[in-house]
């Protein structure tokens, strides 16, 4: 595999545009997914705002759901620089795995791994394609402690689509864990960071996803299927459209999820 750069500046997704080169020290890409927009030094300006620059896109901000999605033609927007405000925002596109940290309260690495996780959405509207809305991203979940990991993580590729009648979750288990497994979780579990708790579609009205929808399906590795009981359910307050399992419903990834159709 390519080394990637986790922490980065703009230009280094978007080099095409002129706005990316600017203030890099204040916008800054997590990864391909997540974009940091963070003043550090002491703020310049009386009511402690600044401009921060947004790729052309829709951004979604995961920290407050009810602070409306960018629709951004490449330009900057005003935001918080008070010592404990920042900016993170979902690009279209992708999907994020996180954490609640208002849920979960972790002090240490450990009790994050004792908490499921949450899939963040953010669909592109890719219209040349058979599914018209489209969002990918990847999950590695190895035991936090090991030096060497080989063995002891699984990774997965996780796509979600929508087709306007449809909307699917794919999961590939594209390396499995054989040792370190926590059979109190699952079969082929290394921690509760292989179980999905929710999944959240952002932006949902301009998607099309604005019903609640259920008879929720899941396909299964083995293509054998199941119908779980619960809802998908859209806020109009948030814009988004979430599932979370009934309780007593598993959703782990290395045994139960192929697909999930709603």
């Amino acid at each position: 595999a390519l080394p990637i750069s986790l922490f980065k500046p703009l230009f280094f997704e978007f080099p095409d545009e002129a706005g990316a080169y600017g203030d890099q020290e204040m916008n800054v890409m997590l990864g391909s997914a997540l974009k940091l927009s963070i003043q550090s030094n002491a703020p310049d300006t009386e009511d402690f705002m600044n401009d921060f620059y947004f790729p052309t896109g829709t951004w979604c901000n995961v920290v407050n759901a009810y602070d409306p999605c960018i629709v951004s033609t490449g330009q900057t927007e005003r935001l918080g620089t008070k010592v404990y405000e920042f900016g993170l925002h979902l690009r279209d596109g992708h999907v994020a795995p996180l954490q609640d940290a208002k849920a979960v309260m972790p002090r240490t690495t450990a009790d994050m791994a004792r908490q499921p996780i949450n899939l963040h959405v953010n669909l592109f509207d890719n219209t040349t394609a058979a599914g018209a809305w489209e969002a990918e991203g990847h999950l590695v979940n190895d035991d936090g402690l090991s030096v060497d990991p080989l063995d002891r993580n699984n990774a997965y590729a996780i796509s979600f689509t929508y087709d306007a009648t449809s909307l699917t979750m794919a999961v590939t288990h594209s390396v499995t864990a054989k040792e370190g497994l926590d059979p109190d979780v699952c079969a082929g579990c290394v921690n509760m960071n292989d179980r999905v708790a929710l999944f959240a579609v952002y932006n949902a009205g301009a998607v099309g996803l604005t019903a609640d929808l259920t008879d929720i399906v899941l396909t299964k590795p083995d293509e054998t299927t199941v119908t779980i009981a619960g809802a998908a359910s859209y806020d109009a307050e948030t814009d988004q459209l979430s599932f979370t399992p009934p309780e007593g419903t598993l959703l782990n990834l290395p045994e139960k999820i192929g697909r999930a159709h709603v």
